[in-house]
């Protein structure tokens, strides 16, 4: 079980991380965080990280100031014209970069400790299943079977 919540929190300290950068793959549409499922999830998540990281009342505050500042830039970003993409792309990572910073600068020396072992262990889940998607497949990120150009044609 408690392996299981470790997970959970790194997952989630992975998808706040992974999440803007996702964004650009996809078409622009209305901001998904306005949706009452991924707000409620968004939360939830938020509520097991503070509550992993012991974040005191003042540091959820600063932590919710950033969400809402990033959220907004994030936003803006992706009314950007879509022809931008991989420049818009590279903005959102850099956002994304100051964002954690200023996150991390939140933490005590030992909140930080827990915060780089809950990413560590997120991004080994994140890769374990990559590999089981890719063995699913075939192959690995798209190159299996059903993604693979045929052949060319045997010459005698």
């Amino acid at each position: 079980m408690k392996t299981q919540r470790l997970l959970i929190a790194a997952a989630l300290i992975g998808a706040a991380l992974s999440l803007p950068a996702v964004s650009f793959a996809q078409p622009a549409r209305a901001d998904r965080g306005d949706r009452p499922m991924h707000r409620e999830m968004r939360d939830r998540m938020g509520e097991k990280v503070a509550e992993k990281l012991q974040l005191t009342d003042a540091q959820k505050q600063q932590m919710k100031a950033l969400r809402e500042q990033h959220e907004a830039a994030m936003k803006a970003l992706r009314a950007e014209s879509e022809g931008a993409r991989k420049q818009n792309r590279e903005k959102a990572q850099a956002l994304q970069k100051q964002f954690r910073d200023q996150r991390r600068a939140l933490l005590t020396p030992e909140q930080l400790k827990i915060a780089d072992e809950m990413e560590a262990k997120m991004k080994e889940h994140r890769q374990e299943r990559a590999e089981h998607r890719a063995e699913r497949r075939g192959g690995h990120r798209g190159h299996g079977p059903a993604h693979d150009t045929p052949p060319p044609p045997k010459t005698e």
